[in-house]
């Protein structure tokens, strides 16, 4: 019986109309429909967007190291907290790719099941 991977959605929210939601739902959609398993920060704490910034890092943090690999979303470069979050994924090598890169790829899930991804 094959394990099922866990990967964690890193992108931008700060700054996005509704907090970039659509683009993190239709991510994990397209994921889970492949097989994944999915760790969707926009789904933390039921979408609320009250939160102290602090409080949804800590959560992040937490499920990038339940996470078997990590998916960057557009523009994840220029978040400071997705930057943060693809940082402690490659100290604890996790595999790594950007979402538009592994939709492009025929055999993207196949390198992702190898562990054949950037780490």
């Amino acid at each position: 019986m094959n394990a099922v991977i866990t990967i964690f959605l890193a992108g931008p929210m700060s700054g996005y109309p509704d907090y970039n939601y659509p683009a993190f739902a239709a991510a994990a959609a397209d994921l889970r429909g492949q097989g994944f398993d999915v760790l969707n920060p926009a789904e933390n704490f039921d979408g609320d967007v009250n939160r102290e910034y602090a409080e949804y890092l800590r959560a992040s943090f937490m499920q990038v190291l339940q996470a078997d690999a990590v998916v960057m979303l557009p523009g994840w470069e220029k978040s400071k907290g997705a930057s943060l979050e693809v940082a402690v994924a490659k100290l604890i090598g996790l595999p790594r790719a950007e979402l538009a890169a592994m939709q492009t790829s025929a055999s993207w899930a196949g390198q992702l099941v190898a562990g054949g991804l950037a780490s």
